[in-house]
């Protein structure tokens, strides 16, 4: 039976391996190897791949997790909690064994005939998209869209009954206690991973950071006050803990509000760096790219100005909003064309799962320009609202959804864009009536 000469990964010894085992220990360093196949002729250490592969390990070990996003036949470096990832294609040929190290590595073998390339270094424009797609995926998708909708009902709930200065009182007539929100766990750790890339930015991590300490603080104590009105702890102490906690409670909502502003505003800056990067790449004749990254830009901008007062739709320039709401219609109508273009074979073979993707986020782009035109209509009459809307609005920003042509309404249907798994990721905007108003 032959036996396969191999070098160790770990040393550079010699190994040796027979056809068909498929792991090999080396006695000098210990390193437990997997023997794979490897095209004839190709080295087992090629300095370019392997020099592209160990980048990859390095900032694959410090962010853990690799999405790959696939948008219209385009793959495309989308990072969830953030990573870099190096593709080799041989050609397929007959194959010979080549030894993969099963525990941790050099990342270029200690071995003297095979010195480290500097010259095969990550393209520095390469890991710099990377590391902000990986900041995107991981400040808007892990934290912002995860957690902002929910802790700001929240807040809108407890404001609903209690007076901001003086607290929930013993006698209240109503007390709807306020919800609760899902560990901040995994937003911690995504911001840990994201704020490890490098090109690193200071600025926007440590906006990351302070975000995920006001909410890892308000989660603690809105928590304790949850159960404890769940509970009806409230009428066994004549509200004495609930007074206690109603100025944690306040203290950290208000903390939360500040940092969520200040992480929101690097978010924008590099929402529109990524956009505006892919926007520069689309090819001549790529309707698909092209009318995907223009509908993201407009829907954006169309849900920015439609963020206003239920009662203050009248300061919405009709002319402009109208224009736009309809423009961005029709571009969405061609991209849901342009899609029915692509054939059976390349949607399974070229996009799969990021196909029905699009599909999703084609859908809920034409009901979101549906509502905007709704709300451009609502705008021309100067709100034109019913005895029964009215008093629909007035009982709080969560009921706005149901009513027609309201700012909430329009801003229901855009936030369910986030739902679909474009890149770069669009990031929940929360309406003006929720951060004002009771829920």
């Amino acid at each position: 039976m032959a036996v396969t000469a191999l070098e160790c990964p770990g040393c550079g010894a010699k190994l040796s391996a027979s056809p068909g085992q498929q792991t090999v220990t080396c006695s000098y360093c210990s390193t437990t190897c997997q023997v794979q196949q490897q095209p004839h002729g190709a080295s087992p250490w090629n300095q370019h791949a392997h020099a592209q592969a160990a980048q990859a390990a390095e900032m694959g070990t410090r962010a853990q997790k690799i999405v790959l996003v696939t948008t219209l036949g385009t793959t495309v470096a989308g990072i969830a909690m953030a990573g870099v990832f190096a593709v080799s294609a041989p050609d397929p040929q007959p194959s010979a064994p080549v030894a993969v190290p099963t525990t941790s590595m050099p990342a270029i073998p200690a071995t003297p005939n095979v010195p480290a390339p500097a010259a095969t270094a990550m393209d520095p424009a390469i890991a710099a998209d990377a590391a902000l797609m990986g900041r995107l995926s991981a400040y808007v998708s892990e934290c912002i869209n995860t957690l902002d909708d929910r802790i700001l009902s929240s807040r809108a709930r407890y404001r609903d009954w209690v007076d901001d200065d003086d607290g929930p009182r013993p006698n209240s007539r109503h007390v709807y206690g306020l919800y609760t929100f899902r560990d901040p766990s995994d937003c911690a750790e995504s911001v840990a991973a994201a704020s490890a890339l490098s090109p690193r930015k200071p600025e926007m991590d440590a906006a990351a950071q302070a975000y995920v300490t006001a909410v890892t603080n308000l989660h603690g104590v809105v928590e304790e006050a949850e159960r404890y009105y769940d509970r009806n702890d409230y009428q066994d102490d004549h509200m004495a803990r609930g007074q206690e906690l109603h100025g944690p409670l306040m203290a950290n909502f208000n903390a939360f509000m500040v940092a969520r502003e200040a992480l929101i505003a690097h978010v924008d800056a590099a929402f529109e760096e990524a956009l505006t990067k892919r926007e520069q790449a689309v090819a001549p004749g790529d309707t698909r790219h092209r009318l995907l990254y223009d509908t993201m830009r407009n829907a954006a901008e169309i849900a920015r100005t439609a963020n206003v007062h239920w009662r203050e739709v009248g300061s919405i320039d009709h002319d402009s909003f109208f224009a736009k709401a309809d423009g961005y219609q029709r571009q969405v109508d061609e991209l849901e064309a342009a899609l029915g273009d692509v054939s059976e074979a390349e949607r399974n073979a070229e996009m799969g799962r990021t196909f029905r993707a699009l599909q999703s986020y084609v859908q809920t782009s034409q009901s979101f320009a549906q509502a905007a035109k709704s709300l451009a209509r609502r705008v021309e009459r100067g709100g034109g609202w019913s005895t029964g809307e009215r008093m629909t609005l007035r009982a709080g920003a969560g009921s706005h959804w149901m009513v027609g042509g309201s700012p909430g309404a329009a801003l229901a249907k855009y936030n369910e864009l986030l739902r679909a798994d474009v890149s770069p990721p669009l990031r929940y905007i929360a309406p003006t009536a929720l951060l004002s108003d009771g829920y």
